[in-house]
């Protein structure tokens, strides 16, 4: 019989990534605060005006599972995060800021190994510009996946 271990939260992992490698030394991109999407409730272009936010959610479809070879004993796993990106600095500060996370991304791009995934993907950046507000939004979407892991069957 197992014993119940909870999983630590992805997002959180990703966050400190985030939060422990920003270039704080680059006096160009300054550190934005960090949250995940059920810490810092809605969101207001005006809670922006001093400090950029970068809230992280799983993004649609949050997880998916393919089946591999025919005895069907592992599968492929994939896990989709949104980094959502909010200043009031401008569309160059939103690209600067994004530039960094990719730059963090692809820097890290195996540090989850320890919970199971075996490689995390930027896949791409959109934007959602709201200009007569002063406000920028934009999303950074990253994939994690595991290839191969045997089935739980327990």
């Amino acid at each position: 019989m197992s014993t119940y271990s909870p999983e630590v939260d992805v997002l959180i992992t990703i966050r400190d990534m985030l939060d422990n490698d920003w270039d704080i030394h680059s006096e160009r991109i300054p550190k934005p605060r960090f949250g995940l999407w059920n810490e810092i409730g809605r969101t207001q272009p005006n809670m922006f005006k001093q400090n950029d936010l970068i809230e992280l959610r799983y993004a649609a479809p949050p997880e998916t599972e393919q089946w591999e070879g025919h005895a069907r004993e592992y599968v492929d796993y994939r896990a989709r995060v949104a980094l959502i990106i909010h200043t009031c600095q401008g569309r160059q500060r939103m690209q600067d800021l994004k530039a960094e996370i990719r730059r963090i991304l692809h820097k890290n791009k195996f540090a989850l190994y320890s919970q199971g995934y075996q490689l995390i993907t930027y896949l791409g950046f959109g934007e959602t510009p709201e200009p007569t507000m002063k406000y920028w939004k934009g999303t950074v979407t990253i994939e994690l996946s595991a290839d191969g892991k045997l089935a739980d069957s327990d």
